[in-house]
């Protein structure tokens, strides 16, 4: 076990109800609270070519029976984080959200309740990109505001790809083929957010970072401006990767296989497989997006070239 990380242990907190959906579980850390919060979980059907077009349907299958997987539905879990210094309470991207349509998701606040944080104590939201399933969460039901105190920290690239992106923008996404609909709303959508918050808005300085405590991370292609946020302490850290992938097995066995809301597939293989050979080479701790429930865990190399495991860490409810 790397020396830093040696003592980040996760536990449950004991005899705690659980309401459905909701969970969450405390990180011992040195300087600071760390807490992994689930907003639920999105089923996604059919598999492919949601994940993995560059390959074949048969292909992608055979992987996922030879694994004991389903080859009919994919749950992607949807993990956030929650800091806490002396004055602080960060929070590292918001969920989907609420949905009258789909009560598997929108469970962050009540995740938070059941921490024992308020989410009028928020005092700031780092914002990984800025598709619907890490913004969706700044808003309540009838469109009332989850966290009216917090600063909201954002890529500056990635706000400004946002507001002038065009439906030709996204003619190599996987979205674009399967859900043309879909995605015309997401591009209507975003530019309305960042309105409705832009008084909460401020851009990060990626070459001084956030608190003292905080760096960011360029990751483009699943968005352009996608980031990765480095949480250190004097002798810990652990990265949040937000989407740098989306599947513990396809991915980290293909991490040349796309995802459909990927904007660029290609680059976002290519920083796929740079950072699995970073995190690889250094043992840290990540905590993934979409990664199995609670999502922490280290990337190791395996055989073959580019090829890698997911190795969860500590105990998984």
């Amino acid at each position: 076990m790397n020396k830093q990380t040696s003592r980040l242990l996760i536990h449950e907190e004991e005899k705690t109800p659980i309401v459905r959906k909701a969970n969450f579980q405390k990180l011992a850390f040195d300087n600071y609270k760390l807490t992994i919060l689930s907003d639920g979980s999105i089923p996604r059907h059919p598999i492919y070519p949601d994940f993995a077009p560059e390959t074949s349907k048969e292909i992608l299958e055979q992987l996922l029976l030879l694994n004991g997987r389903s080859i009919k539905t994919i749950d992607l879990e949807i993990n956030t984080v929650l800091i806490e210094t002396e004055n602080k309470k960060i929070l590292l991207d918001v969920g989907l959200g609420k949905s009258n349509e789909n009560p598997d998701i929108g469970w962050l606040v009540d995740s938070l309740s059941l921490s024992g944080v308020r989410p009028d104590e928020i005092t700031d939201i780092i914002i990984s990109h800025l598709h619907p399933d890490h913004i969706g969460g700044l808003y309540g039901l009838n469109n009332s505001i989850n966290y009216p105190n917090a600063r909201i920290h954002l890529s500056e690239l990635e706000c400004t790809f946002w507001r002038n992106a065009q439906l030709s923008d996204f003619k190599e996404s996987g979205i674009y083929h399967m859900d043309r609909e879909g995605l015309k709303q997401i591009i209507q959508m975003i530019p309305s957010m960042l309105e409705d918050f832009k008084h909460q808005i401020e851009y990060i300085d990626f070459t001084k970072g956030l608190f003292g405590f905080l760096s960011f991370l360029p990751t483009p292609g699943h968005t352009p401006g996608m980031f990765s946020t480095k949480i250190c302490s004097d002798h810990q850290s652990v990265t949040y990767i937000a989407d740098l992938a989306h599947h513990e097995l396809i991915q980290f066995e293909h991490p040349e296989w796309s995802f459909s809301g990927d904007h660029n597939p290609k680059l976002a293989a290519e920083t796929r497989i740079n950072f699995f050979h970073d995190f690889n080479n250094t043992q840290e701790l990540v905590i993934g997006s979409h990664l199995p429930w609670p999502g922490i865990g280290r990337i190791n190399s395996s055989e073959g070239e580019n090829r890698f495991d997911w190795n969860p860490y500590g105990s998984i409810s």
